[in-house]
């Protein structure tokens, strides 16, 4: 025969109970319910793009730029040096970075090999993980110019930093890898921001590229400076039939700010 304890049968019962009346509906309401997403953190600049007459202007593009607007990096840069600069002298591995940096269309990179080397060349946005753009081949010893031609009109690349990627194997077996920043400012890729059927936009604090760094070579082009991003930009904005505006403004992290643009007809002749 079992003895039985009615104080420890009650206090299961009362355990029962609780977790029938109280956790039980919590848990069902709880499944029941869609999860609300957690809300996005809009930061950087946001308006509205209107003419002279207050009207929304939608098809507008706006190009963010640091301390530049469109044509200062010399866009009619050409140089008359042959792609192998040199064969005849003895190299190592070496990559020199790019020039023009900030890059405006066209850029170009020297590196140099020991021999013949399968090189690859990427060129990826900082905050995105797949190369935007990639080159390899194989290439005999010696110092070379390589020509990355109207990058920004071709590839669409959108102003801000980049990283190019240089990598060679050599025939012996020998690796080398190297890397340098990238800036583009441009009016030829895709827009920072463009203006919706509202004209309505929204220039997020990341496309900014606030905090950010410009290399750029120094008076002897043989040498290069880091210049680091204050909170001070540019906006290029343009429209077809209207004249294009150049606005200088300050934005600042975890803050949306508000500014309205206003774009006037081109003068008809």
């Amino acid at each position: 025969m079992i003895n039985s304890n009615p104080l420890l049968s009650r206090k299961i019962m009362r355990c029962f109970t609780f977790l029938i009346i109280v956790i039980l509906p919590l848990l069902v309401y709880a499944c029941s319910e869609p999860m609300e997403p957690e809300p996005q953190v809009m930061n950087g600049l946001t308006g509205r793009v209107v003419d002279s007459s207050g009207v929304a202007l939608d098809s507008v593009s706006i190009y963010c730029y640091y301390s530049y607007y469109p044509g200062s990096t010399g866009s009619n840069f050409e140089m008359s040096l042959p792609k192998r600069l040199n064969k005849t002298a003895s190299f190592d591995f070496s990559f020199s970075g790019n020039y023009p940096n900030p890059v405006y269309n066209s850029t170009y990179i020297k590196f140099s090999l020991p021999g013949k080397s399968h090189i690859g060349i990427s060129v990826t946005r900082n905050s995105a993980a797949k190369a935007s753009y990639l080159h390899s081949g194989d290439f005999e010893g010696g110092l070379y110019q390589y020509q990355f031609k109207d990058i920004v009109d071709s590839l669409k690349l959108m102003n801000g930093p980049y990283t190019i990627r240089f990598s060679a194997l050599s025939d012996s077996g020998r690796q080398f890898n190297a890397s340098c920043p990238m800036f583009v400012i441009s009016d030829r890729g895709t827009p920072n921001a463009a203006a919706t059927s509202k004209g309505e936009y929204y220039l997020p604090f990341s496309e900014a590229f606030v905090g950010d760094s410009v290399v750029t070579p120094g008076s002897d082009y043989m040498s290069y400076y880091k210049r680091y991003l204050g909170n001070y930009v540019y906006l290029y904005v343009k429209r077809r039939g209207y004249m294009p505006l150049v606005m200088q403004i300050a934005l600042y992290r975890n803050l949306l700010l508000h500014q309205d643009i206003v774009l006037y007809k081109e003068n008809m002749k």
